[in-house]
């Protein structure tokens, strides 16, 4: 009993540490988008004498922050949304239908996880320009709609789901489209949800692809269009951290809100309870 009470102790205390040692740089991210530069250059204090928000107004009225935002949520929505049709259709297809090879075409498509994105930026530049979609929406879009880990998730997910159930439905002539949208996808929450956040929150950190495929100011994305700021203004630690803080807020809030379907979704490519 001393040894379970002890354990458990010993367990928050790590805990603690860990959430601590995770979030001081986080907060110290924060207090120093909230302090005039005066204070940042001075001597160390972990508690900010003063608070302002003239590092974030140097920001807004230096860069365009409201486009570069507009910019990232219309791609990253889009393209999670377009992932999660592609995708989810393919894997209940992979999932539910029998055909020659499905199995090879299964994991020829998984085989993608493996290839860098880098291994494929030229190609797919080279494609886009040649039909002049180069520095518009559809490039930043069109490349991120097959996702090799979004129909691993949900095509692992479906193989759980009881066949009983579709059989049932087919014996009251339901077709494979109405299972496929009435009985699969409702069923599939969870798994839909982690593939659509993991898509969004690697769409919204992409930072390669949208600096080949976009060439003017008002296209890019936040990553991009913080990345040529902080470039153009390396001595204003103020302002650089106040763009990390508005790049960060996003997937943090994203994390917060949807934590409990990310494990719900990943506990369902092992097996769906009840």
């Amino acid at each position: 009993m001393r040894k379970s009470k002890a354990g458990k102790i010993l367990s928050t205390v790590v805990s603690l540490v860990v959430i601590v040692i995770w979030l001081t740089p986080v907060f110290w991210m924060i207090k120093t988008s909230l302090v005039p530069s005066t204070e940042i250059n001075a001597a160390f204090s972990f508690i900010p004498q003063t608070l302002s928000l003239e590092n974030y107004r140097f920001l807004f009225n230096r860069a365009p922050i409201l486009r570069w935002l507009l910019n990232s949520f219309v791609v990253s929505i889009s393209v999670t949304v377009g992932t999660l049709i592609v995708t989810s259709s393919a894997a209940y297809a992979l999932s539910r239908i029998e055909f020659p090879f499905r199995n090879v075409l299964f994991y020829v498509s998984l085989a993608g996880i493996t290839v860098p994105p880098q291994g494929i930026m030229i190609a797919q530049y080279l494609l886009l320009d040649g039909v002049n979609l180069l520095n518009s929406y559809f490039a930043l879009i069109l490349p991120g709609l097959a996702s090799p880990i979004a129909l691993f998730i949900l095509k692992q997910f479906f193989d759980n789901i009881p066949s009983q159930l579709e059989d049932s439905a087919q014996i009251d002539g339901a077709n494979r489209l109405r299972i496929f949208l009435y009985i699969v996808l409702p069923m599939s929450r969870p798994a839909i949800t982690t593939a659509a956040i993991y898509t969004f929150v690697w769409t919204w950190n992409a930072y390669m692809w949208p600096l080949i495929a976009t060439s003017t100011n008002d296209m890019y994305t936040l990553t991009v269009g913080l990345a040529t700021f902080q470039g153009s203004y390396v001595a204003e630690y103020g302002a650089i951290t106040a763009s990390a803080v508005i790049a960060s807020v996003p997937m943090i809030l994203i994390f917060l809100i949807f934590q409990r379907h990310i494990v719900q979704g990943l506990t369902g490519i092992t097996g769906i309870k009840g």
